[in-house]
């Protein structure tokens, strides 16, 4: 009699155990390259156990996907299959400066340090939007845009400023020959001054000249309309003499072929 009454109640305990099965969420949509587990397709139960929950599921390509579960529910194997949809709703992350300072009439490549990065993983090149006139001197507001292949668009605004480059109206722009050293000076309210030095050394002699300069973009145009040599006689030029420099940087200029470096004196 106690015997039956043991098999009965194991009967039972079976019966339970084997009707118990795993409950799929209703929404089913996950994002591409994004981690996935097989129990985060399912309504948690503690009394179910996931066989294989320590394998992600591959979501690295876009569109549906069958998933078959395995889960112990006692000590038996059970199985259900999922059929899950790898989605893609995330915008591309634009990477770029705020600000960027280009010299007017010079070309400027406005995408060179900019990165596009997303979840697809897919190479997504950014492009601008906006007008602007590098041969006009001025602030631009443009932006960067970058979609990707499931038409998530990303939008950064930023700065172009189109400037003329600075040089120092200070000290003199050098060029030194072991016949004869030339510096430029550029003063304020926009004149400038050339020194010339024969036989650097030995005294014999140089002179200077004077007049205006205009800088546009990364040059600086030069007109020179009188010279007073050494003795501090001034000589007034029939004709202006024209001189165009290019501006490599706030410290040097060139001219032809010929470069300048700033020093706070002539020596």
């Amino acid at each position: 009699m106690k015997f039956k009454v043991i098999v009965l109640l194991l009967g039972i305990v079976l019966l339970t155990g084997c009707g118990k099965e795993i409950v799929l969420k209703d929404n089913l949509k996950f994002e591409v390259n994004s981690e996935l587990k097989r129990s985060d397709l399912t309504i948690f139960d503690e009394e179910i156990k996931i066989v294989d929950e320590s394998e992600l599921i591959d979501t690295s390509k876009l569109g549906e996907k069958d998933v078959v579960i395995q889960y112990l529910v006692g000590d038996k194997v059970q199985m259900v299959a999922a059929k899950i949809n790898i989605i893609d709703t995330t915008p591309p992350v634009i990477e770029a400066e705020e600000k960027i300072v280009a010299t007017k009439g010079k070309a400027v490549n406005l995408l060179e340090k900019v990165k596009v990065t997303d979840n697809s993983n897919e190479e997504i090149k950014a492009t601008v939007e906006g007008d602007y006139d590098i041969n006009k001197i001025g602030d631009y507001s443009l932006k960067y845009v970058a979609i990707d292949s499931s038409n998530n668009k990303t939008e950064k605004a930023f700065t172009l400023t189109v400037k003329n480059v600075s040089i120092k109206t200070s000290g003199f722009y050098i060029n030194k020959t072991s016949k004869q050293w030339m510096g430029v000076r550029f003063k304020s309210g926009g004149k400038v001054e050339t020194a010339y030095n024969f036989c650097p050394g030995s005294g014999c002699g140089g002179y200077n000249e004077y007049g205006t300069y205009k800088v546009n973009g990364n040059k600086v145009i030069v007109t020179l309309t009188y010279s007073i040599d050494d003795i501090g006689e001034k000589y007034k030029f029939p004709k202006a003499v024209n001189l165009e420099f290019t501006i490599n940087s706030e410290n040097q200029i060139t001219y032809k072929s010929s470069k300048y470096n700033w020093k706070s004196n002539f020596s």
